[in-house]
């Protein structure tokens, strides 16, 4: 019998806290001017932490408010001072990497949240 990932169940706000704060998360510096954020890597993460990862994807799943990012539709899991969202794979696939960003890149409008555009000059 295999392990279904979509079997995960999600953590408490809680859990998901300390989950997420108990974890290096990769700064992406390809997009540090554009786009500044984080990312974890499943593969990266222990077996049991593997576990743990697709019980945050639930989470998010869970959790999660509809927000864009130029133009393209995300799913946000507004937690604490970070948002949380993971890319649309197709549908035999697994999630295998999870992105954050601060608040700070996230504005609300007219019942609809948006990334917020910040170009970050290179003296910063």
């Amino acid at each position: 019998m295999s392990y279904n990932p979509d079997s995960a169940v999600p953590f408490t706000l809680e859990e998901t806290k300390s989950f997420v704060e108990s974890h290096k998360w990769k700064y992406a510096t390809t997009y540090a001017k554009t786009a500044p954020h984080e990312y974890l890597v499943k593969k990266w993460l222990s077996e049991e932490d593997r576990l743990l990862f697709e019980r945050l994807v639930q989470t998010i799943n869970k959790n999660s408010v509809i927000g864009y990012f130029y133009g393209h539709k995300n799913n946000y899991m507004i937690l604490g001072d970070y948002y949380y969202w993971y890319m649309d794979y197709p549908e035999n696939l697994a999630v295998d990497l999870i992105n954050r960003t601060t608040t700070d890149y996230l504005e609300y409008n007219n019942g609809v949240y948006y990334y917020k555009e910040r170009r970050i000059s290179d003296s910063e």
